[in-house]
């Protein structure tokens, strides 16, 4: 049984399983579709937090973006031990891009409002992820 919940929209998915399922690149003989899967594996399923989440700027928002292998994935964290993707990019465009990450944060905060979400754990990484789930 997973230890934390993990939520997608429809959006992430189709995104997922197409540009991502698509994409060429590989790290470490997986493909970015084989580590966004194992990724999020782990953080549903390991008893600490392995997956390298961060808070983005400004953090009065409550976005948060997950770091796995080649991706980046943007949402939210609506109670502790849980995470809700909204969108994702891959890494390499991120970089090339600068205002790429700004655009998903923004594009987040527009789904959080057009959805009148209020469950949003504003603190730190130990309020959203305390030591045990």
């Amino acid at each position: 049984m997973p230890i934390r919940l993990l939520h997608i929209t429809q959006e992430l998915e189709d995104w997922i399983d197409g540009e991502l399922f698509q994409s060429g690149g590989k790290l470490a003989g997986r493909t970015a579709y084989e580590h966004l899967e194992q990724f999020f594996i782990d953080f549903r399923c390991d008893e600490v937090v392995h997956a390298n989440l961060r808070r983005m700027m400004p953090t009065q928002k409550g976005i948060w973006k997950m770091h796995p292998p080649l991706i980046r994935v943007y949402g939210w964290v609506p109670k502790p031990h849980s995470f809700v993707g909204v969108c994702a990019r891959l890494e390499a465009d991120t970089k090339k891009d600068k205002s790429l990450n700004d655009k998903c944060r923004d594009e987040v905060s527009a789904f959080l409002s057009h959805h009148q979400v209020t469950d949003i754990v504003y603190g730190d990484f130990t309020d959203a992820f305390p030591t045990s789930p």
